[in-house]
């Protein structure tokens, strides 16, 4: 209902209205990294000034992909400009996995293409200027260290500044297929590596807690904005801001409480998100984690002892080395399993893709891509400072880590049956499948004795199912 309260009303006549040339005064709500091949601008806006015959558009949202006011000239957030193109109502009847479908689902109604941005007509505000200008610095510092361009400094480009359009076709094809196309925006991978960099620098330097907390929550958020302040990243901000939130007011951060509040904070300020593809995967994968894989990491470390009949005291460097690798391999197991289980009904729903395999390579890929970010965050950091030669021997270290996640991946989609292009025969099921693996989740972390060890197996089970007998194969 406070969805429904908070959409723009379907303005109705619109639909039996053909396309017409309009100008239009618009204000900047959100732009895309990407640019078109023709090197558009493209964007949602506003609409705050139209012709007399078009002022019924007047507080309406608008999509729009313009040729810019000048090379490179494209709108900030919160600039105002006059747009000439062609105005076309959005259709409600269309595909549901379109691109103007989830247009639709956040209130957005009208598309201007096929033209211009003539003038600007009020400068965007101070700071989210200054965001653009530090983008623009922060990109020159991650190049720093290499004369002619290298094709791995796009995705080390778009890994830390969220610009997927600087990879190149081959490259989204090959990590959408792998399933890590997600280490690419600016998410909960990202924000997270960033806080803990952060969270050991202040240790290292043994600053108090509570400054500690308010400090990193101000570096967290300027790496958000510059970063273009997606929804992902915002709402991966909001759980760590809960989250430090608590240490900073000297209370114990509770992470699962601090995921459903920022999850009401979202939803209140923008109860759009709810048909987001990004919002649905984050909250439900960051759940599944603290239900699930959190609880069965402990399980499999209690039930793996291999020195039980050996005195903890009786210990050498060998054994605590065995038992602390272990420990972590099952603990990263089980958080990418938890993971896997929970993301597949919505990797099925929106692209058409399966990845089982993703299981073992996430257990991979995600530290070495942790260790990526967090090498980026220190040469963004010395390049600010001034340190370029010490931002250049980061980039370099960092240039390492993409080759060897490009060629893991390589190696991964070779390997047969690794990923399948399915689809579900019904539209609903996967978010209906990833509420009942959730929901039976949750129900495992409530009991309070410690669930079974082939209760554990009951999410599997139902994936499984939900795979077997309501999908079928696009190849």
């Amino acid at each position: 209902g406070y969805y429904l309260h908070r959409l723009n009303p379907v303005p109705v006549d619109w639909t039996l209205l053909p396309p017409r040339e309009a100008e239009l005064v618009l204000e900047t709500k959100r732009t895309f990294r990407a640019e078109t091949r023709y090197g558009q601008t493209i964007g949602i806006a506003l609409i705050k000034e139209a012709p007399r015959i078009l002022e019924d558009l007047v507080g309406q949202k608008v999509y729009f992909q313009l040729d810019p006011l000048g090379k490179g000239l494209s709108p900030v957030r919160s600039e105002i400009f006059l747009g000439r193109g062609i105005l076309s109502y959005i259709g409600e009847e269309n595909d549901p996995e379109s691109f103007d479908h989830y247009l639709n689902r956040t209130g957005t109604y009208f598309e201007l293409r096929r033209g211009f941005i003539l003038e600007q007509i009020e400068k965007a505000n101070w700071f989210y200027r200054f965001c653009e200008s530090q983008n623009k610095k922060f990109e020159a510092i991650l190049r720093l260290g290499s004369k002619e361009e290298n094709e791995w400094q796009n995705p080390f480009t778009a890994m830390l500044l969220g610009k997927k359009s600087a990879l190149t076709s081959e490259q989204r094809e090959r990590y959408l297929a792998s399933g890590t196309m997600h280490f690419f925006a600016i998410s909960g991978l990202h924000v997270g590596a960033a806080a803990l960099a952060i969270y050991y620098c202040f240790l290292i330097i043994r600053l108090p807690r509570t400054f500690s907390a308010i400090a990193g929550l101000v570096i967290l958020f300027f790496y958000v904005q510059i970063t273009g302040g997606a929804p992902s990243a915002t709402r991966a901000f909001l759980m760590v801001f809960f989250f430090w939130g608590a240490a900073a007011l000297t209370r114990k951060p509770a992470p699962f409480s601090a995921l459903v509040l920022s999850a009401m904070a979202v939803l209140l300020a923008y109860p759009v998100q709810i048909w987001n593809s990004g919002f649905q995967l984050s909250y439900a994968v960051v759940g599944a984690i603290l239900l699930y894989g959190v609880p069965l990491g402990e399980k499999l470390v209690q039930f793996y002892r291999p020195f039980g009949g050996l005195p903890e005291v009786s210990y050498r460097l060998y054994h605590r080395t065995v038992l602390s690798g272990s420990r972590r391999l099952f603990e990263l197991f089980a958080v990418s399993l938890a993971a896997s289980l929970m993301s597949s009904p919505f990797t099925i729903q929106y692209f058409h893709l399966f990845t089982p395999g993703a299981v073992i390579l996430n257990m991979v890929l995600v530290p070495l891509a942790g260790l990526l970010v967090a090498g980026g965050i220190i040469s963004l950091f010395c390049g600010l400072i001034k340190l370029a030669w010490l931002s250049t021997f980061f980039n370099h270290g960092c240039w390492l880590i993409i080759w060897c996640l490009d060629e893991i991946i390589n190696v991964f989609l070779e390997i047969p049956g690794i990923f399948w292009r399915l689809k579900y025969d019904l539209p609903g099921a996967g978010p209906m499948a990833a509420i009942i693996i959730l929901g039976v989740m949750l129900v495992l972390r409530a009991k309070k004795t410690p669930p079974s060890g082939l209760a554990y197996c009951l999410p599997a089970i139902i994936l499984g199912l939900v795979v077997v007998f309501g999908t079928h194969s696009l190849t």
